[in-house]
Parts: structure tokens; sequence; C-alpha cells
């Protein structure tokens, strides 16, 4: 999958605290990127910003990340299945969010929804 900057940055910070990335969204967004994740048996939607210095190259956004690193792994929102995420996902605010990633959070949705039929 693709990240927000060069170099693997983010995902490698992410994987590296035992989170599986599932999805993660490859738009260009102003500050923030958004991932599905796992961890063991459940299901974490995670939005995590990229302050100021680190769309400056790969050695400046990689400091960033490893430096942010707690901060980042620690930030996802938890369901304990796919379904109670889904319920999450879909009765949030997003409005007072920044901006809404609401295409991917539908195929966040869709995803969790697909996991979900095949647990059952």
């Amino acid at each position: 999958m693709e990240t927000k900057n060069e170099g693997e940055g983010a995902g490698v910070v992410i994987e590296s605290c035992g989170i599986k990335i599932l999805l993660q969204d490859e738009d260009d967004n102003d500050g923030d990127s958004f991932a599905l994740v796992k961890e063991r048996d459940r299901y974490g939607f995670l939005i995590f910003g990229w302050g100021e210095g680190c769309c400056k190259g790969e050695a400046e956004c990689n400091y960033y990340l490893n430096s942010s690193k707690r901060q980042i792994c620690n930030s996802a929102t938890w369901g304990e299945s796919p379904g109670s995420l889904i319920e999450y996902l879909e009765n949030k605010d997003w409005d007072i969010e920044n901006q809404t990633p609401e295409i991917f959070v539908n195929k966040v949705i869709e995803l969790l929804k697909n996991i979900n039929e095949g647990e059952e």
C-alpha cells in the first residue's frame, strides 16, 4: 500500500506496533491519513496527522514518524468486532473533522461488512 510520503514511513511505523494495515487511504489529504487496521482479533480506524516538517523529504518524514510512533500507535479507535466498528463509523459525526474521508470510510465499511459476514 502506498503511504502519503516517500518511502514506507507510516506503514512501517504502524506495523512495528504489531498492528496490521488492512486498508489505507491513497488520497493526498491535507495533513491527515486514514487506515483500517487490525490487532489480534480486533479492528480499528486510525487517523493520524503528518505535521509541518514531514513533507519535506523522506528523512524528515521518517524522523517525524519515529518520534511520533507511540502517539500514532495509540490513536486508533477500536471495535471488538467488525460490526462494532461499523456502528462507530456510521454514527460518527464526521463534520467535526477538518475533512470528511467519506469515500474511504465507505470502502472501510464495505470491507468490514464482508469480514463480518465471513465470521458469522
